[in-house]
């Protein structure tokens, strides 16, 4: 003969076994739906660059050097083309006008290329 009560906890077993397989299934629907949700809203995969120049003089004798770097942080998760055309940094020198003792203005020094041979230009030039 079998125990009543062995046959109603081995049912409550096995529904308690459902209910918890049911719950942990619903948990990772939900949580895979917020991850999605927070991907499509989010700021931070959005394709984000933070420029960033830094330089310093320095004088030797009678001539000033300038000593510069450019960076660029990919702030977003996503991957980010950066075409070379148009990237450049244009250096201006301060002169002092001769028709005036007070007066300055800005002279024409260079135009320097950037971010000329970095990691995403060799992928870029290994698929094409």
């Amino acid at each position: 003969m079998v125990d009543p009560s062995a046959a109603s906890q081995t049912r409550l077993s096995e529904v308690l076994d459902i209910i918890d397989k049911a719950t942990k299934i619903i948990a990772l629907f939900i949580g895979g739906a917020w991850a999605y949700l927070n991907y499509l809203r989010g700021r931070t995969f959005k394709r984000r660059l933070e420029p960033s120049i830094a330089g310093k003089t320095i004088r030797a004798k009678d001539t000033v050097l300038l000593s510069g770097v450019a960076q660029v942080k990919n702030v977003g998760l996503s991957k980010v083309g950066i075409e070379q055309r148009g990237s450049a940094i244009e250096v201006l020198g301060m002169v002092k006008l001769p028709t005036s003792k007070t007066a300055l203005g800005t002279r024409h020094i260079a135009v320097l290329s950037v971010f000329k041979v970095h990691g995403w230009q060799q992928e870029t030039s290994e698929q094409d």
